[in-house]
């Protein structure tokens, strides 16, 4: 990627937060040697200390968009950090666990996307997971309408210690990987000491989750061979997902604490 990415010399990176910031490790190697003026993140939630290392290690200005398959491209931000809603693209309704509108200031558990562009397959309050706050009051920045803060996805780029060599995986694209295997509903991945990688997983009503589980693990297996990494386990958990225990979100990819990325 390094490569491609040094014989093209893009003018706007966009990627998830989590792939991006491992390309900052290659630019301070002096490796990556890229100066985009404008770098786009969407797909993961932007922390303020990732925001930073980004606009530090490119030189200009980070800003997310709230996109999704389904919508398209639905918030863009800007340059006072606030997502405004294209609200001529979409409509979202921000609901609680039973469908009920929250009201605006107030955090929803879920949003209802109706995407507006899509005549020949209409997509009406189709169920995001991100939880999100609408706000209806003035931005400083001068355009009119309605902006969000989203919580979106908050996963870790995991860190692999392989033949003594620390290695990142942005977590998306371990997500990718997984969701699309037949039989699988949910899923968490947990990342251990020494490697060992714990599976939670939810199955399909109709799939067999020894067989499910083993094409899960053959997938991952050949995924962290791509990236070099061969010393690890992988185990099927008994628990299913649930809330990280110190942050008391959802993460449906995260590392214990004294894992590779502490040594």
């Amino acid at each position: 990627m390094v490569e491609e990415l040094n014989e093209f010399k893009p003018e706007v990176v966009i990627g998830y937060p989590g792939t991006l910031e491992l390309l900052t490790d290659e630019a301070y190697k002096a490796k990556l040697k890229i100066k985009p003026s404008l770098v786009l993140v969407s797909g993961e939630h932007l922390s303020d200390m990732t925001r930073a290392k980004l606009e530090k290690t490119f030189g200009c200005p980070v800003r997310s968009i709230y996109a999704s398959t389904e919508g398209g491209t639905m918030a863009f931000e800007c340059r006072y950090n606030r997502m405004h809603i294209n609200e001529d693209w979409c409509i979202l309704e921000p609901v609680d666990e039973e469908n009920r509108p929250v009201a605006m200031g107030e955090r929803s558990s879920k949003v209802l996307l109706t995407n507006l562009s899509n005549f020949t397959q209409p997509i009406i309050r189709y169920e995001l997971t991100d939880r999100v706050i609408i706000h209806d009051e003035p931005c400083p920045c001068g355009k009119k309408g309605l902006w969000l803060e989203v919580e979106g996805r908050t996963s870790d780029v995991l860190y692999f210690r392989s033949n003594g060599i620390k290695i990142g995986v942005a977590p998306m694209s371990l997500a990718d990987t997984i969701e699309v295997i037949p039989g699988v509903r949910n899923f968490q991945v947990v990342l251990h000491p020494n490697n060992e990688i714990e599976l939670r997983l939810v199955f399909m009503k109709n799939a067999d989750p020894a067989e499910t589980f083993q094409r899960v693990k053959q997938r991952v297996t050949e995924y962290l061979y791509e990236f070099g990494i061969s010393d690890f386990s992988i185990y099927l958990s008994k628990d299913p997902p649930r809330l990280h225990p110190k942050s008391g979100k959802f993460k449906q990819i995260y590392q214990i604490d004294g894992g590779a990325q502490d040594q």
